[in-house]
């Protein structure tokens, strides 16, 4: 009997000590933050780097989305995007990467799709979600990135 209740007091303390264990923490900022702390740790170089920010190296535009998204009228699925960043490669390849912050979790189903449809005319690319992030990666390192990001 008191083994019992050494064993059910030993299992308490256990999932609270677990329960407390902070949890990795997910990205935290804007798309160009979260897609810049990307090139930095995984040294992709000789890019271009779109956003819709004021101090971005080249403006995002909805032309440009329009064109990478292949939408003749509205960006209406853009409508629940909070702050996009692109990353284009230089080196005249199928390079890059897509980062969306969402406003909320409730169209993440939509911008997925949209960017695992662009994610699929490429040869190595993955389209993926965590959170209000949403990803298209197509690069050498698409596991790592992955990885980084979850």
């Amino acid at each position: 009997m008191f083994y019992k209740k050494l064993m059910i007091v030993l299992l308490i303390f256990s999932l609270l000590f677990v329960s407390c264990v902070p949890q990795k923490k997910m990205q935290k900022g804007d798309a160009q933050t979260v897609l810049e702390d990307i090139l930095v740790q995984f040294g992709l170089e000789n890019g271009a780097l779109y956003s819709e920010k004021n101090d971005a190296q080249y403006r995002l535009t909805d032309a440009l989305l329009a064109r990478m998204f292949n939408h003749t009228g509205d960006l209406a699925d853009f409508a629940y995007v909070d702050s996009a960043a692109v990353w284009f490669s230089r080196r005249f390849n199928e390079k890059e990467i897509v980062v969306l912050r969402l406003c909320d979790l409730s169209h993440q189903r939509e911008l997925l799709r949209l960017l695992t449809e662009r994610a699929q005319k490429k040869e190595n690319a993955v389209a993926f979600a965590n959170g209000i992030y949403v990803y298209l990666i197509c690069t050498d390192k698409n596991e790592e990135i992955m990885r980084y990001l979850q």
